[in-house]
């Protein structure tokens, strides 16, 4: 998938649900970056042998969805990382993810508050 094609396939309320809902955005990275990122990583994403990839800061899930799209590999691994378990919970929740009918696996994520549960904060 091009990056137009990857953009215009996801459904984006499923991941902006949160903000719409709250109004708060300053947590979310913008579209835009979501886009150059894309742009920046594609050649790598279409690799023939499939990819890793790992999302720090993934929270709900739009460049999972993305990767796992992209790349379309039975051999990719993809997973996401956040420190906003609500957030983290989300990733991917929605059940007719344009991912859902690639070759790639599922993405997996994991959710912890490091900061709480380590220090307390």
């Amino acid at each position: 998938h091009s990056v137009v094609g990857v953009a215009k396939a996801i459904n984006r309320f499923a991941f902006m649900r949160g903000i719409m809902e709250s109004g708060d955005d300053s947590v979310q990275a913008s579209l835009e970056m979501h886009l150059l990122t894309l742009t920046f990583l594609q050649q790598r994403l279409a690799s023939p042998g499939g990819i890793s990839a790992l999302d720090i800061g993934c929270g709900t899930g739009w460049l999972l969805e993305a990767f796992a799209l992209a790349s379309n590999n039975s051999n990719s691994r993809i997973s996401g990382f956040d420190l906003d378990v609500e957030a983290a919970s989300r990733a991917l929740s929605d059940p007719d993810a344009a991912s859902a009918a690639t070759e790639t696996p599922p993405p997996k994520v994991f959710q912890a508050n490091v900061l709480q549960e380590r220090f307390g904060l």
